[in-house]
């Protein structure tokens, strides 16, 4: 069985448009401190660099590199005895709703709320399933990464 993994680049829309939104909140946050605890121990300038700019350029780093999607591609699987089967139940493992599309292509969802709203929001939530003589998954990259952990380690794939 052969694997290859492709990872999406970074959206950088969706980086700026995280930037705004935390910057937003930090900054309501911090005027409204100001506003309902005035008095001589004000918060200095270096404070408000700190809250108001630089903590949402590292949260929006981190939350785009979540919202990064894979793509696996599985070959040569055919000497797996029910692989489809198994990579299936797999998939469920992963708390994710099953939606067929068609007879060789699936879409699953997630059951939380904040995967359906992440899922909305960003389109990073739902993982498509491709079969054929190449089986194709595509979605976030924490479930596809464990996905690939799976099919690599698991001796279930590999006979």
């Amino acid at each position: 069985m052969r694997i290859r993994k492709e990872i999406s680049k970074t959206n950088y829309q969706l980086l700026v448009k995280l930037i705004i939104l935390f910057t937003l909140i930090f900054n309501t946050v911090y005027f409204i401190m100001v506003y309902f605890f005035p008095g001589d121990d004000q918060p200095n300038i270096s404070f408000w660099v700190m809250y108001s700019v630089i903590y949402p350029i590292i949260l929006s780093s981190a939350f785009i590199q979540n919202f990064k999607t894979v793509t696996l591609y599985i070959n040569d699987y055919h000497n797996v005895s029910n692989f489809q089967d198994k990579l299936k139940a797999r998939i469920a493992k992963e708390d994710l709703v099953p939606e067929p599309v068609t007879d060789h292509e699936t879409t699953y969802r997630p059951k939380t709320r904040m995967g359906r709203l992440f899922g909305k929001w960003a389109g990073s939530e739902g993982l498509t399933l491709r079969l054929g003589e190449e089986v194709t998954l595509h979605g976030p990259l924490k479930t596809v990464t464990n996905i690939e952990d799976t099919l690599t380690w698991n001796m279930d794939f590999k006979r």
